[in-house]
C-alpha cells in the first residue's frame, strides 16, 4: 500500500518535481553559508518527497533517543539564531501551504497530495535541524516517547505507605467476621446456643460428654449377651 501510494505521488502527480524544487532551494541557501542550516533542512524534506509513504521527519532532538549523538553548543546556537531568524518566511510558507492542502482535499482527487503537504506541514515551518528516516524508525522514536510519558506519570503518583496498624473498628469488624463464621452447637435439652468447647451447658447443666457416655453404655449393653442385659441394681 506504501509503495502504491508512492507511485501515485510520482505518477500522474508528479511529486518528483517538487522533489527537485526543494533540491534547488537548499542548493541555494547552502551557497549563502549562514543559510545552510535551511539547506541542510530542505535537502531533508526532498528525501521525504521522494517516497512520503515510506519516510518520515523527525527533528535531530527526537532522533538523538535511537543514535545518541549529541550536536555541539556552537552548531547548536548557529542553528537556532537561523533558525529564529527564517521564523516569519516560515510562518508565511506554512499559511500558504495549509491552503493549499485544503484546496486539494477539496477537490478530492488531490487528497493523496493532500496528505503528503499535511506530512511536511511542520518542516516547511522550521526545516532547521530535520531528518529523513524510515517508518520503523519514527514508529520507534513515538513508542520511546510514549514511554518517557509514562514514566513521568508514574513518577508523579505518590506511593502509598503499607499500613502498620488496623483501625479500631476494622477490628471489631474482623472479630464479628470471626466469631460469625465459628460453629455454634445448640443443646439438645434447652436449645439454646453454646459453644463447641463448653463442657456442659451454662442454662440447663447438659453436660455433651456424660450423655455420650451414657449412650455408649446402652450400645454396649444392647450387643452384650443376654445375661448382662438386665442386670438389677444394688
Amino acid at each position: 500500500m506504501r509503495t502504491f501510494g508512492n507511485i501515485i505521488w510520482h505518477f500522474p502527480f508528479l511529486g518528483f518535481l517538487q522533489s527537485l524544487v526543494y533540491v534547488i532551494g537548499g542548493a541555494f541557501w547552502c551557497i549563502t553559508i549562514i543559510g545552510i542550516p535551511l539547506g541542510m533542512g530542505l535537502f531533508q524534506l526532498s528525501l521525504f518527497t521522494l517516497a512520503p509513504f515510506s519516510k518520515r521527519l523527525v527533528s535531530r532532538h527526537e532522533l538523538e533517543m535511537i543514535t545518541g549523538e549529541k550536536q555541539e553548543d556552537l552548531i547548536k546556537g548557529w542553528f537556532l539564531i537561523v533558525r529564529i531568524l527564517y521564523f516569519p518566511l516560515g510562518l508565511l510558507m506554512a499559511i500558504a501551504t495549509i491552503f493549499i492542502i485544503i484546496a486539494q482535499f477539496i477537490s478530492i482527487i488531490g487528497i493523496p497530495c493532500g496528505i503528503v503537504q499535511a506530512k511536511a506541514l511542520a518542516t516547511i515551518f522550521n526545516p532547521v535541524n530535520k531528518k529523513c528516516v524510515p517508518l520503523a524508525i519514527a514508529e520507534e522514536i513515538e513508542r520511546r516517547k510514549a514511554n518517557n510519558v509514562l514514566n513521568k506519570y508514574e513518577k508523579q503518583i505518590p506511593v502509598q505507605p503499607l499500613a502498620t496498624t488496623v483501625p479500631n473498628n476494622n477490628t471489631n469488624e474482623i472479630k464479628e467476621t470471626k466469631t460469625k463464621t465459628e460453629p455454634i452447637l445448640t443443646c439438645p435439652q434447652c436449645h439454646k446456643e453454646m459453644a463447641e468447647d463448653w463442657e456442659l451447658c451454662p442454662y440447663c447443666g447438659y453436660n455433651p460428654k456424660e450423655e455420650e457416655k451414657k449412650k455408649q453404655e446402652k450400645d454396649n449393653l444392647r450387643f452384650a449377651p443376654p445375661q448382662y442385659r438386665n442386670v438389677p441394681n444394688s
